[in-house]
């Protein structure tokens, strides 16, 4: 604290994952070491008056996340309330474009393929238990999104563990 800047800055609290809004210089050393340390800065917000004491903060870079599940809309059951598969934590998009990927067939009437939609998924966790995240993005939309519980990375959508 008392460093002279006059600033304001948006960053991502650890604790709550939360963009807060402070005056840097109304936070406690801790806190800014942590924001400076572990890139997590969103905005800062200069008076005109300060810009060259603004050097003395650490330069963080920033990345832009995109993937082809944040860049779609939900549609169907992709917006399915939570139950356990469906319906998790919308952070866990942000992994997405990591998630292993594969083109499936996507059948119309009479069991024909008419296309191919994209299939993503990645392991992890959700409330402690181990298994898959998966998305299926087809014409350009978000149309299922699951947690399966034991899954493993297929490249099948909608395994059932075990079988």
């Amino acid at each position: 604290m008392g460093n002279g800047l006059d600033v304001t800055v948006k960053y991502i609290d650890n604790k709550t994952g939360n963009v807060v809004s402070a005056q840097w210089d109304e936070l406690d050393k801790a806190t800014q070491d942590q924001i400076k340390g572990a890139s997590k800065i969103v905005s800062v917000v200069v008076p005109a008056g300060s810009v060259r004491a603004i050097g003395r903060l650490k330069r963080s870079t920033t990345r832009i996340i995109e993937n082809s599940v944040l860049d779609s809309v939900r549609i169907g059951s992709a917006n399915k309330l939570p139950d356990g598969q469906h319906g998790f934590n919308d952070i866990i998009d942000n992994y997405a474009g990591e998630a292993t990927r594969f083109d499936i067939p996507t059948k119309g009437p009479g069991g024909s393929i008419i296309r191919t939609s994209e299939l993503r998924q990645i392991q992890g966790s959700n409330n402690g238990t181990e298994g898959i995240f998966e998305w299926i993005i087809d014409q350009g939309a978000v149309t299922h999104r699951r947690f399966i519980p034991g899954g493993r990375v297929t490249g099948l959508p909608n395994q059932i563990p075990g079988i």
